[in-house]
């Protein structure tokens, strides 16, 4: 599908006109820059209603000096909080925890230490460091898919968390990178839930329909009406928000 709607021009698709230069780049213009760069030839209308930017930013221990590396992604795989983890079969008392906080599990600096140590180009040597992702250009259609399978050398594992998350106003503004656009607002408006284990399983959906606001469960061929209080939160695999405003892209 990407292959056959890409734009001509995806330059002036994603833009709507022509680059300034001459000037002296914040990290937001860096960002945009380099995606314009990534989408040249290659942007489609997939890509500008679900294509999005992140930013790793490494920074050197020892004299603060920091690189960024700039990526963009069509859907972002949120781990789960680790003492939040309930394995298939387990018992567990716990309440869940909130899709804020695999955002802020998936965005939680980590230290570059041992073997993963940094090579700072300022210092010319090898230094401990801190790795950090954040976002630095949120799509129109925000695709989050849940780490809810696990694998290690002799096991796999699906982990039955309940993740609870809003269906009104989900705020990205903590997650994103300084000095980028306004952060939007996302409305959910449909979730790929998994029912099963890792042995075998099923793939149902609830969308929101746009003409009457009413959530629907789809599964196979069956339709009907559901409310979000009585979804089971274990079962979320895949969540789709739509950027408040951006009628276009949905």
């Amino acid at each position: 599908l990407h292959e056959d709607l890409k734009s001509k021009n995806g330059l002036e698709f994603l833009t709507g006109g022509a680059l300034n230069g001459g000037m002296e780049l914040s990290q937001a213009e860096q960002a945009r820059r380099t995606s314009l760069l990534y989408f040249k030839g290659y942007l489609s209308s997939v890509m500008n209603s679900f294509g999005g930017q992140m930013v790793s930013t490494i920074t050197c221990t020892h004299c603060g000096s920091r690189s960024l590396c700039h990526d963009p992604f069509l859907d972002l795989s949120l781990p789960i909080p680790e003492v939040c983890q309930i394995k298939e079969g387990e018992e567990s008392t716990m309440a869940g925890c909130e899709l804020t906080d695999c955002f802020a599990t998936f965005t939680e600096p980590e230290m570059l230490d041992g073997e993963d140590m940094y090579s700072c180009e300022n210092c010319g040597c090898r230094r401990k460091a801190s790795k950090q992702l954040q976002l630095a250009h949120a799509p129109p259609i925000l695709v989050v898919h849940i780490k809810r399978f696990c694998y290690t050398a002799t096991s796999r594992e699906k982990l039955v968390t309940r993740i609870n998350f809003p269906e009104h106003g989900l705020d990205l503004a903590p997650f994103m990178a300084e000095g980028g656009p306004e952060p939007p607002l996302y409305d959910l408006k449909a979730i790929s839930l998994h029912i099963g284990g890792v042995a075998g399983g099923h793939y149902h959906a609830v969308c929101c329909n746009r003409d009457d606001g009413r959530w629907y469960h789809f599964n196979d061929s069956t339709v009907r009406p559901i409310s979000l209080d009585n979804l089971d939160r274990t079962q979320p695999y895949l969540l789709f928000y739509q950027q408040r405003g951006n009628f276009s892209a949905m």
